[in-house]
């Protein structure tokens, strides 16, 4: 089970990363514009 966790919290981590990088994506054309 140990793997496991590590695998689940090694994809979360990436998932925050890609959420992070989506968001920062989709807020930074309304600074631009504002």
């Amino acid at each position: 089970s140990l793997t496991y966790r590590n695998r689940r919290k090694r994809f979360s981590l990436r998932f925050n990363l890609i959420a992070g990088l989506y968001n920062y994506e989709l807020h930074l054309p309304q600074t631009e514009s504002s």
